[in-house]
Parts: structure tokens; C-alpha cells; sequence
């Protein structure tokens, strides 16, 4: 997946059968970046960073 697709995924978050995402990828290929931008006007969000 690449990040662009990050910010459509979460906009269509209302229409989809599942309330969690998870996003899966390399460092460094600006997907915190993404899903940050995505959520800024939406304040009923929770997320989590799970570092291993």
C-alpha cells in the first residue's frame, strides 16, 4: 500500500464494515504523516501507535 491511499481509506471509514484500520508499511513512507492529516478535523477518533 502507499500512503496516498491512506487519507481515502479513512475518509471512507463511515461507508465500511469495520471501525479499526490497521496500516502496515515500511518506515519511512510518511504513513503516521497520513493518517494525521486524514484525522485532523475529526475529533471522535482514538489512535494508536503499536510499536514492537
Amino acid at each position: 500500500m502507499k500512503a496516498d491511499n491512506i487519507k481515502n481509506i479513512i475518509s471512507d471509514i463511515d461507508h465500511l464494515p469495520y471501525r479499526a484500520i490497521l496500516f502496515d508499511g515500511t518506515w519511512g513512507i510518511g504513513k503516521s504523516y497520513a493518517v494525521n492529516e486524514a484525522l485532523e478535523a475529526n475529533p471522535n477518533v482514538c489512535k494508536i501507535s503499536m510499536l514492537v
